[in-house]
Order: C-alpha cells, then sequence, then structure tokens
C-alpha cells in the first residue's frame, strides 16, 4: 500500500496570528519582528505586505522603504504556541501519526487512518474549514498530498495561499521536471552552487547523476541528494511522542544597540541565563557545561565552553559560569549579541541537599518558577534584572519540542483558558 502523507503548512503565520487577533491589522500590511525595531528582521510577514515585494527575512528598514505604510509588531511566541496547540488539537483527530516540523509545519501520516487519496483530500477540505471555524477565520494553510514527505512538502509550496496539491506516485515524474533544484527543502545556496560546477542545473540531471560522484563531492550528503533527484523519501513521519530529547538548552539576544558597559553586558547575560535555567527546570534537565558568547560590532564572534564538576540548573550558577568565560575575551568596541546556553544535559537527576542554604535555594527557586508560571517570565526575579531588556522568547524556542510536551501532557483544560485570553477582546494600537 502506497504511503500518503500530509505537509500542513499555515500561511504567513505568525502575522495572520497577529490579524486574527487584531481586526485593526486585517487587511493591511503587516510584519512581525524583534524588540529592537530599528535592528531587527521581520520573522513573518502578512500576504497583503508580501504582494507588496516585502519578504521574510528582510530588515526593517528596508521593509518600510519597500512598503512605507507596514505596520511592525512585535512578536509573541506564547500567543503564536497557544494558536499552534488548538490547531494540533484539530490535526490530531485524523491520525496519531503527527511530526510538529515547525510551529507553524506539520507531517502526518494518514495511510492507515484515512486510507485512500480521496480520504485524504476530503479530510483536507474538513481541516482547513475547522480550524476557520474553531481557530480564527484569518487563518490559512496550504497543503500538499504525497507518497512521502518530500514530495508532501514540496506539493504544499506549489499553491499559495490556501491551496492544495496532491501528487501521487505516478504524478511524480512529471513534477520533477517542472521544478528547480532549490524548490527542495535541503538544497540551499550553496549546495545548489556545488551541484551547478558538477553540470547538474535540473532536477532530472540530480536524479541521472552517478551516485558515486555525488558521494564524492558531498559525503553521506550525496545519498539524500541521489534520492532527492528522483522523488524519493524513506523516511518516516516521527510522532511527537518520540521527539528526542535535546542537546542543549540556549537563549541569545541581539541588544538595542551596541554597548561596551559591562554592567549592560552582564545584565543582559543574567536575564538570558535565567530564562535558561527556567527552561531547564521546567523540563526536569540539569546540565554540566556551559557555553557562553558575544557578537562584536564588527560581527565577530567570540565563542567558548566551561565543564563544571557538577549538574546545575540554576540560571545564576549558570549566568556565573557564563560571566567567567565573557570576561576572558579581548576584543574593542561594542558588543551587539550576547548569547549563552548548556549542554551535556541529563534528566531528571535532582538530587535532595541537606545543606540549609542549598535546601532554601531549591525552595526559592520552586516559588520563583510557580509565580513567574502564574503571572509571567520575570514577573519576580533579581533586582539585577532592571538593567536588562530582554524579551522572553528571544530565540531557543525549540517549537517542536514545546508543542511534544503539551500535547503529551494532553492539558487541554488549562490550552482552553489560555486561548479563551488569545479570542478575547483585542487591544487597539
Amino acid at each position: 500500500m502506497d504511503r500518503i502523507i500530509m505537509h500542513i503548512d499555515m500561511n504567513s503565520y505568525f502575522a495572520s496570528v497577529e490579524q486574527q487577533a487584531n481586526p485593526h491589522l486585517r487587511g493591511k500590511p503587516v510584519g512581525v519582528g524583534g524588540p529592537n525595531d530599528g535592528r531587527t528582521v521581520l520573522a513573518a510577514v502578512s500576504i497583503e505586505a508580501k504582494r507588496r515585494g516585502v519578504k521574510t527575512g528582510m530588515g526593517v528598514y528596508e521593509a518600510r522603504r519597500i512598503c512605507p505604510d507596514i505596520i511592525c509588531v512585535q512578536g509573541d511566541y506564547n500567543k503564536y504556541a497557544c494558536v499552534t496547540n488548538s490547531l494540533v488539537l484539530i490535526y490530531r483527530r485524523y491520525t496519531p501519526l503527527m511530526e510538529i516540523f515547525s510551529i507553524d509545519e506539520v507531517f502526518m501520516d494518514v495511510s492507515q487512518s484515512l486510507g485512500s487519496w480521496k480520504g485524504a483530500v476530503k479530510a483536507v477540505y474538513e481541516i482547513k474549514r475547522t480550524i476557520k471555524k474553531e481557530v480564527g477565520e484569518w487563518l490559512t494553510c496550504s497543503v500538499g498530498v504525497g507518497p512521502n514527505k518530500l514530495i508532501a512538502k514540496l506539493a504544499s509550496d506549489m499553491k499559495k495561499p490556501d491551496g492544495l496539491v496532491v501528487v501521487q506516485p505516478k504524478d511524480i515524474p512529471a513534477v520533477l521536471t517542472r521544478i528547480k533544484l532549490d524548490d527542495f527543502c535541503g538544497i540551499g545556496s550553496r549546495t545548489k552552487r556545488n551541484l551547478l560546477s558538477m553540470g547538474i542545473d535540473t532536477v532530472k540531471k540530480l536524479g541521472d547523476a552517478p551516485l558515486e560522484s555525488l558521494i564524492k563531492r558531498f559525503g553521506k550528503i550525496g545519498y539524500a541528494l541521489h534520492k532527492m533527484g528522483r522523488g524519493e523519501d524513506d523516511s518516516p513521519v516521527i510522532s511527537y511522542y518520540d521527539i528526542p530529547e535535546p542537546k542543549s538548552m540556549g537563549h541569545s539576544y541581539t541588544l538595542p544597540k551596541d554597548s561596551s558597559d559591562p554592567e549592560v553586558i552582564n545584565a543582559t547575560l543574567l536575564r538570558l541565563a535565567e530564562q535558561v535555567g527556567r527552561r531547564m527546570r521546567a523540563e526536569r534537565f540539569m546540565g554540566r557545561v556551559v557555553h557562553a558568547g558575544i557578537r562584536t560590532s564588527d560581527f565577530t564572534f567570540m565563542g567558548k565552553q566551561k565543564a563544571l564538576n557538577k549538574f546545575i540548573d540554576d540560571g545564576y550558577d549558570i549566568y556565573t559560569a557564563a560571566k567567567g568565560i565573557i570576561e576572558s575575551f579581548h576584543y574593542s568596541g561594542g558588543v551587539r549579541l550576547v548569547a549563552v546556553s548548556v549542554s551535556h544535559l541529563v534528566k531528571d537527576r535532582q538530587q535532595l541537599s541537606f545543606l540549609p542554604e542549598e535546601v532554601r535555594k531549591e525552595k526559592l527557586l520552586l516559588t520563583l518558577d510557580s509565580l513567574n508560571n502564574r503571572y509571567g517570565e520575570f514577573s519576580v526575579g533579581r533586582a539585577s534584572l532592571m538593567q536588562a531588556t530582554v524579551n522572553k522568547g528571544t530565540s531557543g524556542l525549540g517549537a517542536n519540542r514545546a508543542m511534544a510536551r503539551f500535547h503529551r501532557n494532553n492539558d487541554d483544560r488549562s490550552h482552553r483558558d489560555v486561548m479563551s485570553e488569545f479570542n478575547g477582546t483585542p487591544e487597539i494600537p
């Protein structure tokens, strides 16, 4: 039996969610970026902005030059995560074999649950209607249906926005003659340049190229490229229950303006370290290797790591190690970006301590986490954090793992409470 794989890709997702939440943004060019309006790039742009020539990844200044009336709003990851949770609850009605590929994309293996191409097409239209009815009428998705993940994702890109493209096995040869090399997910500009240097400028030539020559040029990736050229992909849809644990957790932040003030840099580093520690405790991880880095005004990146003699999950302990690393750097000029992460993670390794100061610290962390879970991140924190203005969700979001955790816990009740806020009265800018 042929596999039947769906790839669902939400259109202009972050921007569409903002338009759904605020009717005053609907029908207008909208860009979603970070908190530093003058130095950020747009993580998403609305369909209206795309029609005016604005693209995702474009700087705010350039976007405003092309589209002077574009409305730039700061991204809100928690809002998008809540909406994605609602979408996943819909997808789960059709198959348990669902892979959360990113915060706005999923793969679904409906081979057994729907059993036919006709059934899959019917389900797609049902999903589209349900999204508008239960989540938001301003949200649309493009869907590709194919015999594997490669073709399904390719198909979803063929008709945007709000499209549906079905590619059955018999259709693959014709489809491959109509697409370009970089239409494939996984072939970027560098890989394309290398292929062109080998005389491979079409998908057909890629499929016909000797496997040995591709392996010689690209190593193990040559196997994947060879299969791409033939429209083949044996990779399974990985259920969100089977997502591997993270190897590290980290955050980075671009300062509103370059700074050489140690107080500003250290305050930013502390806030990032506290975010990392909070994430680690939420997922019951501890780590033993701290990584820290900075990017200077001339875009030079400096980074090092330090192995500790114990496992930690306290943001201040992470900060102390990271601060020592950054103070060892020799550089001139200002700092543009600060980053910190923890690796060599272990799960459920917390050990009870009988030292009074350690017990007091553990109780304090539990209390802080409880308060911040209830009232929002950094509602309560160290006084020194007041010098930093890092916004939550700056990086290292791990959308697929975050969604997986939510749906493994299946805490629908708390999700409905959060979504009631999203569907409430919008705030007028």
